[in-house]
């Protein structure tokens, strides 16, 4: 458990996901960073003080729901989240499916 207050960055990635996750350390928030895989989050999570890479897969409930759960109990509540995953699609609100999303 951290005394900072904790960031969650959801979908880090070498690009936009890293950049957040190191921006909100060098404000001194304890940082989990979250992807389907800990490649890129890993050595992120090694490099700054107070932070954790969690695998989830944000397509499932499940694998949210646990993650959230770890952050919660190893590092404390989240107090900024920051939702950085998913893809494009093209079309408007009255058009897309959330579903198939």
């Amino acid at each position: 458990m951290t005394t900072k207050q904790v960031c969650d960055v959801v979908g880090v990635g070498p690009g936009n996901g890293a950049a957040l996750g190191r921006r909100f350390a060098k404000e001194g928030y304890a940082m989990a960073l979250l992807a389907r895989t800990t490649e890129t989050s890993g050595p992120l999570a090694a490099s700054l003080a107070s932070a954790r890479a969690y695998r989830c897969d944000v397509t499932e409930a499940d694998s949210v729901a646990r993650t959230f759960e770890a952050v919660e109990r190893e590092m404390g509540p989240v107090h900024t989240l920051v939702y950085n995953a998913g893809s494009g699609t093209w079309g408007t609100v009255e058009d897309i499916d959330p579903a198939g999303l």
